[in-house]
């Protein structure tokens, strides 16, 4: 569904990634790297808001400098790590923002579309506050409305930057098994950016390694998690523990490097 070819970006001039490779049709991929790697301007890129860079990006073999905007966002629903709104919307109506990519002629929304919304806040666990306005909204509640949101625009690829940013641990763990279930049983393309290292096996399908020197690594996350891609990435030494399926990986205190 999505693959990226010899991929660089720039930022005024700058090269900050070069020569990324990779292509999935559907799952969970999970982005990993140091701060300021560049993880953002990566998603950004995927999702069409990027512009600067060489390479390609193809969703089911279309260049994506071919689509159109409303083509575009009836594909790929993108969400950044920061996303604010000026109006002080209800957690329903920020969250049938999503359907706007199918809106009649008439710019009416459809049962459909309320039907669509009445479902995701349900399974979210947003439909008790559904009437709230945001700004009442603790800031994971905020941050799991815009996550409904884009999860109502309904497209086969959902990107999503650091999405679990403000969320405490259980209901981090709800999202990544919501996303996780969604690529399943949907089976979309689920892009996301996160920065804990031990949701990598639990979870994720596939990661992507963003390194510093612009390297990058890419594979089933159950293989190349692991202390020598680890250190590769952040430049610390990490010990393995093993739990049944997944693994889980410690900074050693006492690495010299």
């Amino acid at each position: 569904m999505i693959s990226v070819q010899n991929l660089s970006l720039f930022v005024q001039n700058k090269v900050i990634l070069e020569n990324i490779n990779f292509s999935m049709d559907s799952g969970l991929l999970g982005v990993f790297g140091p701060n300021g790697i560049g993880k953002s301007t990566l998603l950004r890129t995927i999702a069409g808001h990027h512009k600067n860079f060489t390479g390609d990006v193809l969703i089911n073999s279309i260049n994506i400098r071919s689509f159109h905007k409303q083509l575009l966002a009836r594909n790929i629903s993108f969400i950044p790590q920061e996303y604010t709104t000026y109006l002080d919307f209800s957690v329903k109506d920020l969250t049938l923002l999503g359907r706007t990519p199918y809106l009649s002629l008439l710019g009416k929304y459809s049962q459909n579309d309320f039907k669509i919304v009445e479902t995701i806040l349900h399974d979210i666990g947003l439909n008790q506050l559904q009437d709230r306005p945001i700004s009442s909204l603790s800031s994971g509640e905020r941050r799991l409305t815009i996550l409904s949101m884009a999860l109502a625009q309904m497209t086969p690829i959902i990107i999503l930057d650091e999405p679990t940013n403000f969320l405490d641990i259980y209901n981090t763990v709800k999202t990544l098994r919501l996303l996780k279930e969604l690529s399943i049983t949907k089976k979309k393309l689920i892009i996301v950016s996160i920065h804990d290292i031990n949701f990598a096996t639990s979870f994720f399908d596939s990661v992507l390694f963003l390194c510093p020197d612009k390297y990058s690594i890419f594979g089933e996350s159950k293989i190349i998690t692991n202390e020598v891609n680890l250190k590769k990435m952040f430049g610390l030494d990490f010990q393995v523990i093993h739990e049944g399926e997944s693994s889980f990986f410690v900074p050693k205190i006492n690495s010299n490097t």
